[in-house]
């Protein structure tokens, strides 16, 4: 998991967003990102990362659009539970 401390949004950060969004989708998609949570004050941003090794944790955090506004820890975890977004089953009664 990564934590990250985000620097104070200014014109040129705002601007950097959709592109962030854009990444950080197509990463879901690949199965990359497991989650992506943001506080409501835009200070705190929580990512889940399925890595082989911290290293290769860097190299995906060091090409998002945003880096240059992000310090960050990175916590090896042992596991990680969500509920995932599923369609309800179906039922043929």
């Amino acid at each position: 998991m990564i934590e990250i401390k985000l620097a104070q949004m200014t014109e040129e950060f705002y601007n950097l967003i959709p592109k962030q969004r854009r990444m950080v989708n197509q990463l879901f998609e690949e199965g990359t990102i497991l989650s992506y949570t943001l506080t409501d004050d835009f200070e705190l941003l929580w990512i889940v990362i399925m890595a082989e090794n911290e290293k290769e944790v860097v190299r995906i955090i060091e090409k998002f659009p945003l880096i240059e506004y992000m310090s960050y820890n990175i916590h090896t975890l042992v596991f990680h539970n969500m509920v995932s977004n599923r369609l309800p089953s179906i039922s043929l009664n």
